[in-house]
């Protein structure tokens, strides 16, 4: 059962949250364009409606504005899910098929010697743009070959 101090508490954990979670809904929205000035300003009414509601009732258990608060938070949810959770499902397949390439070459090569990977067509050019890029790369691939 809900006691009146417990249920009074369930309301101003849920407004603290859905305070917190609009201010960094809103900081966020200052940073980036993903969020509409429309979706932040409606939600921002509502919440300030709700507030002031509380307020009115003086901290007063209200079921009503449990509900509504929630619906807030669950708003911004699906709000930050709708932008937040996209995935690319072809480019998450062509990274890890890759990835796999790249673990069955060195698997496949690992017994190889150094003088062979040099041997390579390849390796010169990108031994040369690696010592080129990274200061301090060039004792350490000419470590390789001592």
């Amino acid at each position: 059962t809900i006691t009146p101090t417990k249920s009074t508490d369930l309301q101003l954990v849920l407004q603290t949250n859905m305070n917190q979670v609009f201010r960094y809904i809103e900081a966020y929205s200052m940073i980036s364009s993903e969020f509409s000035a429309t979706e932040i300003s409606e939600i921002k009414t509502r919440i300030e409606d709700l507030n002031k509601q509380v307020a009115k009732t003086s901290g007063q258990y209200s079921f009503t504005l449990v509900r509504d608060m929630m619906q807030v938070i669950r708003r911004i949810r699906d709000l930050c899910s709708k932008h937040w959770a996209q995935f690319n499902l072809p480019v998450m397949a062509l990274s890890l098929s890759v990835m796999i390439l790249l673990s069955l070459s060195l698997i496949i090569t690992s017994s190889l010697s150094v003088v062979w990977w040099v041997s390579l067509p390849v390796v010169p050019w990108l031994l040369s743009v690696t010592i080129a890029c990274l200061p301090g790369a060039a004792p350490l691939i000419l470590s390789l070959f001592r």
